[in-house]
């Protein structure tokens, strides 16, 4: 199925997206087209799911956002194995529109007018079965540009290098109950005015095969030239997993691998260096719960009703949980007492860094 998009020099469409991962492993500063920002997964009304799987963040020019060198992918595990049972492939090209005029492509940020100089259009097949098939009824696609909301004051909260912003509790990052249930976010939008490049699909329930849980997780492959053989350069499921918890040598190995093998790094959710981290930077003021961390396994790996599932990286969704009306909705998810919120899924309002470092903390 062929849909044109089309490639605006500036954005016209934004979307409020709380970002989480930007170049946390080493492979996605080499290949950036490649890399994978963000990945949701959430119940939409009409008992329909939505997956949405955000790249390139902070591009520095518009030309030809999706590369056709890339095949983008949204898996679905619909029984609990770690491996995909359906998946969305989908592909691009380019068409160069007004060839001959000269034209100037600058950072990507926002801005009153567009030319259109290029248009992209792009092929979806849902594979299942061991099949390619055209889309089923009722299942729609979006893929463009799009505002890249990044809610974390990067100047004073880098995860490498730990630093925090500590307050007179002697506890970093601690917030008041006023703050925890506000839906605005109290830090700075460290990428405001600039893009990243997103896919969207909503796929109606009955199509994903399961009446329960599922597992989703995006990722980006290219061809090897000499074999024609798809490897994978970047995968993500529950945000920040890579950039908070893999060690840093590990990273790159994380990326490329199948969330079905994540029983290897499973030493870094068990014992997270961050969590010590918090207690020596906090000078015992902050008080972790001592490894093994069995608490992180659930939170991260368990279906809702289940035992936790396989050590594998993917959002656990439970379908049967209709979607929180946004007025009603709390950014902090299950921790805000709000099932239709993260680790249930991700929503696009999920404060996802707060909720995650919240965990590790204990």
């Amino acid at each position: 199925m062929n849909r044109p998009v089309i490639l605006l020099l500036a954005a016209v469409f934004s979307a409020a997206l709380q970002a989480a991962n930007h170049r946390e492993a080493p492979i996605g500063g080499v290949d950036r087209k490649a890399d994978i920002s963000d990945f949701y997964a959430f119940a939409s009304e009409g008992r329909k799911v939505t997956f949405i799987l955000c790249l390139d963040p902070s591009p520095e020019t518009r030309a030809a956002p999706f590369d056709p060198g890339i095949l983008y992918e949204i898996k679905i595990d619909n029984n609990f194995d770690a491996v995909e049972d359906i998946a969305f492939q989908i592909r691009f090209s380019a068409e160069e529109r007004l060839p001959g005029v000269f034209k100037s492509f600058g950072e990507a940020k926002a801005a009153p007018r567009q030319a259109v100089f290029q248009a992209q259009t792009h092929e979806v097949k849902m594979i299942q079965g061991g099949g390619a098939h055209a889309l089923p009824d009722g299942v729609r696609v979006f893929a463009g540009t799009v505002d890249n909301e990044f809610w974390m004051d990067l100047g004073l909260t880098t995860f490498d290098a730990a630093n925090v912003r500590v307050r007179a509790s002697g506890i970093p990052g601690v917030l008041t109950d006023a703050e925890d249930k506000a839906r605005r976010n109290f830090a700075a939008d460290t990428a405001a005015g600039y893009a990243v490049n997103a896919i969207a699909i909503e796929v109606p329930i009955a199509l994903l095969g399961s009446k329960g849980a599922i597992g989703a997780w995006g990722s980006t492959s290219r061809q090897v030239a000499s074999s024609g053989e798809w490897r994978q350069v970047r995968r993500m499921g529950n945000p920040l997993v890579n950039e908070l918890l893999i060690g840093a040598a590990a990273r790159d190995r994380f990326s490329v691998d199948q969330p079905g093998n994540d029983a290897q790094f499973a030493k870094f959710f068990l014992d997270p260096a961050i969590a010590t981290a918090f207690k020596a930077l906090t000078k015992g003021a902050m008080s972790v719960p001592a490894p093994p961390r069995q608490d992180v396994v659930r939170a991260l790996f368990a279906y809702k009703g289940k035992a936790a599932g396989p050590v594998a990286d993917m959002l656990r969704l439970d379908t049967n949980v209709p979607p929180t009306p946004y007025a009603r909705s709390s950014r902090l998810g299950l921790l805000g007492g709000d099932p239709a919120g993260y680790p249930n899924g991700r929503r696009l309002q999920d404060d996802v860094t707060d909720i995650v470092l919240r965990v590790v903390a204990g």
